[in-house]
């Protein structure tokens, strides 16, 4: 059977781990083993998962201070450089997968067979009892580099990727002051469309991807949320796509295929002319298939604060 790392950092989720953790290991077909790192929780979250590991062996939990989830994911990723899996997942701490989930990426990457490729499904969503609410298929997503640049839509839950890719993602190193600039599924994502890589996208969904309370809580405000996450690329988020660009490119510039590194040469040089502005204005690449988004997004670009 092929062997699958899948990480999971936890924070205080005593609630919900051992559901999601018996989903994981109730895999089938599939070699798993569960890498958890917790990030500092403060309730009982560390003890669910040791009562969890008395029954499974191949769950091995990492204690940590809290460095928050971005870090936490993908420093616990790239440390098992030196461990031989077939393929890499990442898991929430409080979904609930289904017995089929893992073996149905798994089928989507061997059949298409490539060094490179990462796998990612549509979510069912459900809520803190596990009632489904809804089914998101991320409509209208485009699969490029410009487009996830300008929205990542890809659910990290849902990503299952090669050997290929996690040795390309374990070069990449973050520089003092960015390390909080890239998400750990954002670069997964990006870096599998820079080294030109496949990504298989999944219409069906075998993950419950549960929206709990204080969640919920959140989506009351969704209008204002959604609102500031999308305006914010002219405050708090100002050049982060540039600043993204550029350090990505700093790693695997000689690693993309030409018509890519086209791509990226029009973020990095966009600031230079009126004709480089644009030209990345004017590039259908950047389009995430959200109108609203991609709207403020050519406006930034037009400002220069892309």
């Amino acid at each position: 059977m092929d062997k699958i790392l899948v990480v999971m950092s936890t924070y205080n989720g005593e609630r919900y781990v051992e559901a999601q953790i018996e989903s994981i290991m109730g895999q089938k077909d599939v070699d798993v083993t569960l890498l958890i790192r917790d990030d500092g929780s403060k309730d009982h979250t560390c003890e669910v998962i040791e009562q969890c590991m008395e029954r499974y062996p191949d769950i091995r939990l990492i204690k940590g201070e809290n460095i928050g989830y971005r870090k936490s994911f993908f420093n616990t990723l790239t440390a098992e450089r030196e461990k031989a899996y077939d393929f890499y997942a990442f898991a929430d701490q409080d979904d609930v997968w289904e017995p089929n989930k893992l073996k149905r990426a798994v089928y989507g990457l061997k059949r298409r067979n490539k060094p490179v490729m990462l796998y990612a499904s549509a979510l069912r969503v459900v809520d803190e009892d596990l009632n489904f609410r809804y089914d998101n298929a991320f409509p209208g997503i485009r699969i490029h580099y410009g487009s996830a640049l300008t929205r990542q839509r890809l659910a990290g839950c849902t990503m299952v990727f090669s050997k290929g890719l996690y040795e390309l993602c374990c070069l990449y190193q973050a520089k003092p002051g960015n390390e909080d600039l890239l998400s750990h599924d954002g670069l997964v994502y990006y870096i599998c469309l820079l080294c030109g890589g496949d990504v298989i996208f999944d219409k069906k969904s075998y993950i419950n991807y549960r929206r709990h309370a204080d969640a919920f809580s959140r989506q009351g405000k969704s209008f204002w949320l959604k609102a500031e996450s999308v305006l914010n690329i002219f405050t708090t988020s100002k050049n982060e796509r540039y600043k993204q660009t550029k350090a990505l490119a700093d790693v695997y510039y000689e690693r993309m295929p030409t018509d890519v590194q086209k791509t990226v040469d029009k973020v990095l040089n966009y600031q230079n002319s009126v004709h480089d502005t644009l030209a990345l204005f004017l590039d259908p690449q950047f389009d995430s298939g959200l109108k609203s988004v991609d709207i403020v997004n050519k406006l930034a670009i037009l400002m220069r604060c892309y």
